[in-house]
């Protein structure tokens, strides 16, 4: 294994994974939170016609992130990781201009599904390159700014598309496909592969509880992924029940939409931050209750608003437990996994669990709503409801049995 392109520690230089994260992040993110807009814009689609997208995208992206590390070493016989994500990007670059060039909404379905597919190796392999050959403190600190990077970018691309959802709602996806051709630029500043992880720093700084920990940080991140993505494809319609439609500023119309909903994302990435600069949240289940416990708030506030200003703060509190839940999964699945694609595959696969059942569940509350005397939205809020009480039910159980194994103690000083 070659080790031109590696920094000092042998880890791949972080600057050149920011890049291309930041870049691929901007590719990708609005195929998961632009699109039910774009549909609904362009095509007319109502609730049933972009949850039966997102769900069908959830089920491949889970199989696909499942698989990633088997793929990966296979390919690896023919080609390195760096030439696979290179070729990845390629095929993501040309599949999201499609759309922009074909007024279809059958050729966005086949797009969407193909992203999904290319999305659940690009992922895991990104991951294992911010994370491997670094351990505590370091690891950390990658994961950290990494987070910080692509959530960021997130919420960009949901402001960017703003402006083409009033005029031209499929020009988005040429923006997609040049984020996605401009993230080889810094592919090959990266090493051929992910470096190898030292597997006696990585027993120094993986703490006893760190396998319930993450035990517990999986739960609540598919959990999470299920609620925002039960709750995307139903956003342009419970945005616009507060009044929320359009935004003129200095002469131009934009769609005020996506700024709105942009708001959680921004609170993600605040709370990506806070747990970038501190160590205190190791190994301490308190921060994985206080996550999960603010995305249930936030959740119930965003259903329950009567106003612009509550919904805002319903995403605020949202986005603040997912970041913390997304940041604590993706430590301890690293810390515990050797910063391996397959740790990184798995974690994207809950993901993908996630945006699969999520779709899911929205779906049974709409056919809930029509065969009772329930509204749709109530029917869908009250199934959502019961997965997180029983996700709660489950990681409070865990907690007593895990601090009855190991008592509680300070955090993890080393990492």
């Amino acid at each position: 294994m070659g080790l031109a392109g590696r920094s000092e520690t042998g880890a791949a230089p972080l600057s050149a994974v920011l890049a291309l994260s930041a870049l691929a992040s901007m590719g990708t993110g609005v195929f998961w939170h632009g699109v039910p807009f774009i549909m609904t814009e362009e095509f007319g689609y109502q609730r049933g016609g972009t949850l039966a997208l997102a769900l069908a995208c959830g089920a491949v992206y889970v199989a696909g992130a499942s698989l990633a590390g088997r793929a990966l070493r296979r390919l690896e016989r023919r080609a390195s990781a760096r030439s696979v994500l290179g070729t990845v990007l390629l095929g993501l670059g040309g599949l999201t201009s499609v759309p922009a060039f074909i007024e279809s909404d059958v050729a966005v379905w086949v797009t969407a599904m193909l992203v999904s597919v290319l999305s659940s190796l690009l992922w895991p392999t990104i991951e294992s390159y911010t994370s491997a050959g670094r351990h505590g403190q370091a690891m950390r600190r990658a994961i950290g700014v990494w987070n910080i990077t692509w959530a960021s970018c997130v919420v960009l691309a949901m402001l960017a598309i703003a402006p083409f959802l009033v005029t031209m709602p499929r020009g988005a996806f040429g923006l997609v496909a040049l984020c996605n051709l401009l993230a080889l630029v810094p592919l090959f500043r990266l090493p051929t592969s992910p470096a190898p992880h030292d597997s006696q720093e990585r027993t120094r700084h993986v703490l006893p509880e760190y396998p319930a920990l993450l035990r517990g940080a999986r739960v609540l991140l598919m959990i999470s992924y299920l609620v925002t993505a039960a709750m995307s494809p139903l956003l342009p319609f419970l945005v616009a029940s507060v009044g929320i439609t359009r935004l003129r500023i200095l002469g131009a119309e934009f769609s005020a939409q996506t700024p709105l909903v942009a708001t959680w994302m921004l609170a993600r990435v605040l709370a990506m931050a806070a747990l970038w600069r501190t160590a205190f949240w190791h190994g301490r289940w308190g921060t994985l209750l206080a996550g999960g416990a603010a995305m249930g708030a936030g959740f119930a506030v965003i259903v329950a608003s009567w106003g612009v200003w509550t919904m805002a703060l319903g995403f605020l509190t949202l986005g603040a437990g997912l970041g913390v839940i997304y940041y604590a999964a993706l430590y301890y699945a690293m810390s515990v996994g050797s910063a391996s694609v397959d740790a990184g595959g798995t974690h994207e696969a809950l993901i993908g669990a996630g945006y699969a059942l999520g779709p899911g569940v929205s779906l049974l509350g709409l056919g809930l709503g029509r065969s009772t005397s329930l509204r749709d939205e109530t029917a869908t809020i009250a199934l959502v409801w019961l997965v997180l009480l029983a996700g709660g039910v489950t990681i409070v159980r865990w907690y007593r049995r895990a601090r009855s194994q190991h008592p509680a103690r300070g955090p993890d000083r080393a990492s």
